[in-house]
């Protein structure tokens, strides 16, 4: 991914934010965004780095709105 990408996933993720969301929920979008920050910093960020990273995100994001239904 290139920063530019980084960028506007990050400014997605703050966008959620600002909805209202359960605790759960924003908690779950807090850590994801950190994860994209952290990911962010990496210089030598490879493939798979990303994907794993994209995976542990889908999950806490699945597990947080799954508990709404």
């Amino acid at each position: 991914m290139r920063k530019k990408e980084f960028k506007l996933c990050i400014a997605q993720f703050e966008g959620w934010l600002r909805n209202d969301l359960r605790p759960e929920q924003k908690e779950a979008i807090e850590s994801c965004l950190k994860q994209i920050k952290d990911l962010a910093r990496r210089r030598n960020r490879t493939e798979l780095d990303v994907a794993r990273c994209v995976s542990e995100i889908s999950r806490k994001l699945f597990e947080a709105w799954k508990k709404q239904g």
